[in-house]
């Protein structure tokens, strides 16, 4: 026995359902559906949360530096950025902390639907189709903002509790703004890494009837930049689809595809 058939023998087991009771399948899959819904509303929720925060000590360290002296930080009462600075630190990691979280729990509900779609072959959430490449990671994006805002409050909450670093900087300005352009674009860059990354096979429009390896193992900067495909594509999110042999048989024009195929196609294992 395979892993992925004991996988699935253990999960059912642990539910508590057999996989010959279809109605029990079809309610705990519409269950696992409306718990991932009330999963990312709650997501969105906690992070407004936390953005209020962030708000707030955005909102000071502008009152702050509301005469335009940011350029001589030397000459600032320092202490004033304690004020801002834990604020922000604290809400940005807090707020990451919880977004991972969340994002845990919304996973969690995402693999039941998985395993329980493919139980009762209705896999909608399984094949993405795509005339581009997937595109970013909304949640992905919040996280990794986040993480960054942690960062540049630390640094603002340095500046504030050891004055001396205020007057370094100013007597290092010119070079330490080719270390700020630096790193800001290399967290620029890093977002690009929050790309929906889908796991499985593939079918590219125009190919033979054959599922490939998803994510390819080369991807053009084209389509990681721009996120741009040159065709149209199917993603199927199950690597046992390698194992489908596709055979194209002609469709009646009086009836359409049956649950499990695509228009023109029946599939054999």
């Amino acid at each position: 026995m395979d892993d992925k058939l004991m996988f699935r023998n253990h999960y059912f087991q642990a539910l508590g359902i057999g996989i010959n009771e279809e109605s029990n399948l079809k309610d705990a899959r519409q269950l696992a559906h409306e718990i991932r819904q009330f999963e990312i509303e709650l997501y969105w929720k906690r992070a407004t949360y936390f953005w209020a925060f962030q708000l707030i000590a955005f909102t000071t360290l502008g009152l702050i530096f509301k005469d335009g002296n940011i350029g001589r930080l030397g000459q600032l009462p320092l202490g004033r950025l304690l004020i801002p600075a834990p604020i922000g630190v604290i809400s940005a990691l807090a707020g990451y902390l919880t977004a991972r979280g969340s994002k845990f729990w919304q996973k969690n509900w995402e693999a039941h639907v998985d395993l329980l779609e493919d139980e009762t072959k209705k896999r909608l959430t399984h094949v993405i189709l795509c005339r581009d490449a997937p595109q970013f990671s909304v949640s992905r994006i919040n996280q990794r903002f986040l993480a960054y805002l942690t960062f540049g409050w630390l640094a603002v909450l340095i500046v504030g509790a050891i004055p001396k670093t205020a007057e370094y900087f100013d007597a290092h300005s010119s070079c330490l703004g080719y270390i700020a352009l630096f790193i800001t674009l290399v967290f620029a860059l890093g977002l690009f890494g929050t790309r929906s990354d889908f796991e499985g096979c593939a079918y590219y429009s125009g190919d033979e009837t054959s599922w490939t390896d998803y994510p390819p193992k080369r991807r053009n900067i084209r389509e990681f930049l721009f996120g741009k495909a040159s065709r149209r594509f199917i993603i199927w999110r199950d690597r046992s689809a390698k194992d489908v042999t596709v055979v194209q048989t002609p469709t009646p024009a009086a009836s359409g595809p049956t649950t499990n195929q695509l228009p023109g196609a029946s599939y054999k294992v």
